[in-house]
């Protein structure tokens, strides 16, 4: 599946509707799928903290270190981000 916006192409490497390698423009993000996503690769492994009902709620980097935590309002919608992150790339948090 190749999708563009802001002049930037996305593409995805899927393995039924989860995708597994995720390219945009120079980037490429490998995700590791358990029960939910588990990890992201795009410089360094990230791994997925999830609340009790399996949503993502932050990123930790290798040293258990917080790289990125979103609070979302009751339709799912990020409300708040913060963090370093890459919108182009490292989009695997905001999809649940």
């Amino acid at each position: 599946m190749k999708t563009s916006a802001l002049g930037i192409t996305t593409q995805y490497a899927p393995d039924g509707q989860m995708p597994l390698e995720i390219r945009a423009g120079d980037k490429t993000t490998t995700v590791l799928y358990g029960l939910g996503p588990v990890a992201e690769k795009t410089n360094a492994w990230n791994y997925v903290l999830s609340d009790g009902l399996n949503i993502p709620r932050q990123l930790t980097d290798v040293d258990g270190k917080t790289t990125l935590a979103v609070r979302y309002d009751p339709w799912g919608k990020p409300m708040e981000i913060n963090g370093k992150w890459n919108p182009r790339v490292q989009l695997l948090i905001l999809w649940f």
